[in-house]
């Protein structure tokens, strides 16, 4: 099979089968990579769960890495033959449960270049954010912080995000976030971050399992409806491939999807 003409690149998936709470089976990665591909995706990067603290001991991380290597291989051989003209790697979403995380091992990093995925343990976020980032990009990783709407009151703190793309990280909204996946309270929080014009890229986080829906259509149309396809484009097509090869995302703007997010993000700047 070829993929249809494909404007999306992804690099936040949990499709290798059966190594977290994502794809179980072959079948089921497949069907999630079909999907996507339908959807127009032409470039995934998939990202299995990965905690960092297991950097620091050396018998663990070889044997998660193990694990996920096989899982890689399976599918990325099933993939190559199924749709032979995706572009498909593989990284890892890394949870920063120890500060002194190691991630010079290439299959942590997004298609083996210096962009890392990264989230904060526990949905919360904790008290030397700021500086766990700095120490990440001084060792010449490049950390994409994945849905900071989620992470509570504090996924909102305009000031905590910018300071977070002031010492050199990405911010990666999931796009379920913007059409009530997670909640109307997370949804409000990722309208918010668009709205300020923090956000780098919007990624799926697509779990290719059962009861869950691929929703980057859904979300497009949002966008469409409110006169945003170009803005759409950049943050789900032209910034994650730029993230990919190394560069720097270019800013899109603040944009509003309906007229509550921009009271939100007013009321956010004092009323401004």
């Amino acid at each position: 099979m070829s993929s249809p003409e494909s404007a999306f690149v992804d690099f936040h998936s949990h499709l290798m089968p059966g190594v977290d709470d994502g794809s179980r089976t072959l079948d089921e990665a497949l069907d999630g990579v079909d999907q996507m591909v339908a959807a127009g995706v032409g470039r995934i990067i998939t990202t299995p769960h990965f905690r960092g603290s297991l950097t620091q001991v050396p018998e663990a991380m070889a044997s998660r890495l193990a694990e996920l290597d096989a899982a890689w291989a399976q599918l990325s051989d099933a993939v190559a033959q199924r749709w032979p003209d995706l572009r498909f790697s593989r990284g890892v979403e890394v949870l920063l449960d120890d500060p002194a995380v190691d991630l010079e091992d290439a299959r942590l990093r997004l298609d083996a270049g210096s962009a890392v995925l990264v989230e904060w343990p526990g949905f919360r976020v904790p008290p030397r954010s700021v500086e766990m980032v700095a120490a990440l990009v001084a060792t010449g990783t490049r950390p994409v912080i994945a849905h900071p709407e989620r992470y509570g009151p504090r996924g909102s703190d305009l000031q905590l995000m910018h300071s977070w793309k002031n010492e050199g990280a990405f911010l990666q909204v999931n796009q379920g976030s913007l059409v009530g996946h997670y909640g109307k309270a997370i949804q409000r929080a990722a309208e918010g971050l668009l709205a300020a014009g923090v956000v780098d890229c919007l990624c799926t986080d697509f779990h290719a399992r059962p009861g869950y829906r691929l929703l980057l259509s859904t979300v497009r149309e949002r966008f469409v409806r409110a006169g945003l396809e170009d803005a759409f484009l950049q943050l789900a097509g032209t910034n994650p491939g730029l993230v990919l090869d190394g560069g720097v995302p270019i800013p899109v703007g603040p944009i509003s999807l309906d007229v509550g997010a921009w009271s939100r993000v007013r009321m956010l700047f004092g009323g401004r």
